[in-house]
């Protein structure tokens, strides 16, 4: 791995406090909206905006190419790896791949590479909320993980994993998936079968005391947040919704979590 140099780290009292002068106030706002992370703010429009494609910055980038061009590596190349490229209304190739991806039952994992700061979660985000959008919203359930400032041990990741994605399940599509009473019966339906048949069915227990035998094993099962998570997920995949997860920021991650999220995006 390579270290990473920062000129910050070379200041001396780099740690001291930062006085704000008296335009900070008016400004700060300002640069923050139009110079911080667009991706991560509210206002679509400013992602739409300020996602720039200019002719003088394509000029720019054709002439640097002469000199430095970031071309893909053999290894990569011989494995279908493609660079690609952005245009202002679409992702092109990224997009069909998704696109594509959504309608059909298999499962696949997508990588998308670069280096840091070439700009992959903004181009990510800008697909979520402008134009993958409506695939997104029509024919699946998404969900977005950002590991930046990941401190769990990698081994936790799963589980951390299925609780944020239940937490969204419930926060955006609660009209899909109802939680109520009859989901629950229905998505452990082959244990309390087995259950029925093995032991309450002989008891001869009455539909009322069965039903708070039913209450407490379902109670039980959902313990287990991981697999009730997955049960959920399909009944989104039975409603003909694909599921999506976007996992952001692994590079910033040691070599030791790299491995295990690369792991768990396979699963």
């Amino acid at each position: 791995p390579r270290k990473q140099y920062r000129v910050v780290d070379a200041l001396p009292n780099r740690d001291m406090t930062l006085a704000r002068n008296r335009l900070n106030a008016q400004l700060g706002p300002l640069m923050e909206t139009f110079l911080g992370d667009i991706a991560d703010q509210a206002q679509k429009e400013i992602l739409e905006s300020c996602y720039v494609h200019s002719r003088s910055v394509q000029a720019a980038s054709i002439g640097l190419k002469q000199v430095i061009d970031d071309t893909l590596p053999r290894l990569l190349r011989e494995h279908g790896t493609t660079t690609i490229t952005t245009k202002r209304g679409n992702n092109d190739e990224f997009e069909k791949e998704i696109n594509t991806a959504i309608q059909v039952p298999n499962y696949h994992l997508y990588l998308l590479l670069g280096g840091i700061g070439a700009g992959k979660s903004t181009f990510t985000k800008r697909y979520i909320k402008i134009t993958g959008a409506a695939a997104l919203h029509d024919k699946a359930v998404h969900f977005y993980i950002n590991l930046l400032g990941t401190t769990l041990d990698p081994k936790d990741l799963e589980r951390q994993w299925y609780r944020h994605i239940l937490e969204e399940l419930r926060a955006r599509y609660d009209d899909l998936v109802v939680e109520n009473r009859k989901t629950l019966k229905e998505i452990y339906r082959k244990e309390l079968s087995v259950l029925y048949e093995s032991r309450y069915k002989v008891e001869g227990l009455k539909q009322e005391e069965l039903e708070r035998k039913f209450s407490e094993e379902i109670e039980r099962l959902r313990q287990d947040s991981s697999n009730y998570t997955l049960r959920l997920l399909e009944i989104c995949k039975q409603r003909n919704r694909a599921v999506v997860v976007f996992i952001d920021n692994v590079d910033q991650l040691p070599a030791e979590y790299q491995a295990q999220v690369f792991l768990l995006a396979q699963k």
